[in-house]
C-alpha cells in the first residue's frame, strides 16, 4: 500500500521543526512546569506523529528529534534519541490493530509512550553517569508527568491529525442520486 511507505520528503521538512520544538523545550518549557513535571513538546510531537503516520516514520522522528534535545545539552547524546525511538516503536505496535482516532488510544499512547521515555532515558542516564542520581528522578513526580503529557497530548492529536492525515478516499464513479 502506498500509504504504508515512508516519507522522506516529510521527514526531511520535519527536521527544522524538530529543532525549533527542541529549543522552545529547552527555552519556555521549565517555565511551563506544573508541580515538576515540564512539558517534553519533542516526544508529544514524536508520539502524534507515530499515531498518525506510523512506527517508521515515528522511529525517524524521534531519532532526529532526540539528536536536536540531546545536542542543546539536554542530556548525554544518544540518550534522547534512543528513548524516543523506543516510545515510538512501542506506541506504533498496536497501531493497526485498533482506531487510532479514537481519543482513548490517544491517552494510552501517551502513557506508554511517557513511561517508556522516562524509563529508558533514565536508565540510559544511569548507565552513562553510573550515579544513582537517575533512580530518585525517575520516581520523582513521573506520575503527575504522564498525566500532565497524556492532557497535552489530547490536545495535540486533533491538531496534528488534521495537519498530516492522509486523503485515501477516492471521488465517487457512482451515479449522484
Amino acid at each position: 500500500m502506498l500509504q504504508d511507505r515512508t516519507n522522506i520528503v516529510l521527514i526531511a521538512m520535519m527536521i527544522p521543526v524538530l529543532a525549533l520544538v527542541a529549543i522552545g523545550q529547552a527555552v519556555i518549557g521549565p517555565h511551563l512546569a506544573l508541580l515538576q513535571a515540564k512539558p517534553n513538546l519533542v516526544l508529544l510531537l514524536v508520539l502524534a506523529w507515530t499515531l498518525i503516520r506510523g512506527r517508521r516514520e515515528g522511529m525517524f522522528i524521534g531519532f532526529f528529534g532526540g539528536l536536536w534535545l540531546d545536542s542543546l545539552g539536554m542530556s548525554p547524546l544518544g540518550a534522547s534519541s534512543l528513548a524516543l525511538v523506543v516510545a515510538s516503536f512501542l506506541v506504533g505496535m498496536g497501531r493497526h490493530q485498533v482506531r487510532t482516532t479514537h481519543i482513548l488510544f490517544s491517552a494510552w499512547a501517551a502513557v506508554l509512550g511517557t513511561l517508556a521515555f522516562t524509563i529508558i532515558y533514565h536508565l540510559t542516564l544511569g548507565l552513562i553517569q553510573t550515579t544513582a542520581v537517575w533512580l530518585e528522578e525517575l520516581g520523582s513526580g513521573l506520575w503527575f508527568q504522564v498525566v500532565f503529557q497524556t492532557s497535552l497530548m489530547l490536545l495535540l492529536v486533533p491538531f496534528l491529525r488534521r495537519l498530516l492525515q492522509v486523503r485515501t478516499e477516492q471521488p465517487s464513479l457512482g451515479y449522484a442520486g
